[in-house]
């Protein structure tokens, strides 16, 4: 995936035992796995008057597949609850140097989550889409990326609509979802 781009993603609840059905209907149409399920590590970075939140955006710091990477997320804008944000991505060497700076430049771990992710490939109607299966303490999900249409068209072929799209932000689940555990 480039590292400069807009991305363009929805976000849909399912039941993790729903995973391996979808899993097979996704390679019926083509797709691949291109990262096998594995725990993914996020790290999100504000200033103490929680300015970035503030504004709409996100700073990011994510381990992933061996690797990990510093994400930017500029304001997002909303249509039939597909997110379009501008997203600036580049990979770290050094997680915890980034850290480290990011604590001299006052900013602050402001939200930690972990899931488990697996990524799929497919390219209907000629643009790359890529699926995520997201294993959380709150549910499953299915997140898809790619063009506007092509999200929709996939979506349609895997049986949703965007009545079925989920509009918050993995941060508003898992506070909400750690607040129900209250």
């Amino acid at each position: 995936m480039p590292s400069v781009k807009l991305e363009t993603e929805v976000k849909i609840r399912v039941d993790v035992s729903e995973f391996e059905r979808l899993r097979k209907l996704l390679v019926s149409l083509g797709a691949h796995c291109i990262v096998p399920r594995q725990l993914e590590q996020n790290l999100l970075f504000d200033f103490e008057d929680c300015l970035l939140k503030q504004q709409g955006c996100a700073l990011r710091l994510r381990t992933y597949n061996g690797e990990s990477r510093l994400t930017f997320k500029g304001k997002a804008a909303y249509h039939q609850l597909l997110k379009q944000r501008v997203e600036y991505e580049t990979r770290v060497d050094e997680p915890q140097a980034m850290q480290n700076i990011f604590r001299e430049l006052g900013l602050m771990v402001a939200f930690e989550y972990s899931k488990y992710r697996e990524i799929f490939q497919v390219t209907p109607l000629g643009a790359d889409v890529y699926v995520c299966f997201d294993e959380t303490p709150f549910g499953g999900f299915v997140e898809i990326e790619g063009s506007e249409e092509s999200i929709n068209e996939l979506a349609r072929l895997l049986g949703w609509g965007p009545s079925s799209y989920v509009g918050q932000t993995y941060v508003e689940i898992y506070r909400r979802g750690r607040e129900g555990q209250d």
